[in-house]
């Protein structure tokens, strides 16, 4: 009886910390959705702007072509409108700049969970909380796409 326990112990010790190690589902869902967004050419850095409950955002974005330069602008998403705001609940985290009409209808159709807009020297894209997952990203990555093919 002994020695089945000491074996049974043994394939614990040694399958345990491998099991551990293992991405959980949630990790393996976030792999997925960036792996999904870099095949639809967007990429994901990290973030300084949070979600209200603080929560990390990440930054999904497109390139520019270098002939494209446009004015840096960054926009945070706040809980209320303002008539200082762009498109209701826009705030300049930047020294304010001229906001396109195209832009400000962009802005209108983000979901909840896009926290940011940004447009810096190499890239235009917003600042997402990953919630929804492809089904969301699916909303807002069309009209990001037009903003480039437009020039803004």
């Amino acid at each position: 009886m002994w020695p089945i326990v000491i074996v049974v112990l043994v394939v614990a010790m040694m399958v345990g910390p491998v099991m551990i190690m293992q991405p959980t589902k949630g990790q393996k869902r976030l792999a997925a959705l960036r792996t999904y967004a870099e095949a639809q050419g967007l990429h994901v850095n990290a973030s300084q702007i949070k979600t209200p409950d603080d929560d990390v955002c990440w930054f999904y974005w497109l390139a520019l072509a270098e002939k494209d330069q446009l004015p840096v602008m960054r926009l945070e998403r706040k809980g209320y409108a303002h008539g200082l705001h762009v498109a209701k609940y826009w705030a300049f985290k930047t020294p304010e700049v001229e906001v396109s009409q195209a832009i400000e209808r962009f802005l209108l159709t983000l979901p909840p969970s896009v926290c940011g807009f940004e447009v810096n020297t190499h890239a235009v894209g917003v600042h997402w909380s990953e919630a929804g997952g492809q089904k969301n990203l699916d909303t807002w990555l069309p009209g990001l796409q037009s903003l480039i093919d437009t020039h803004i």
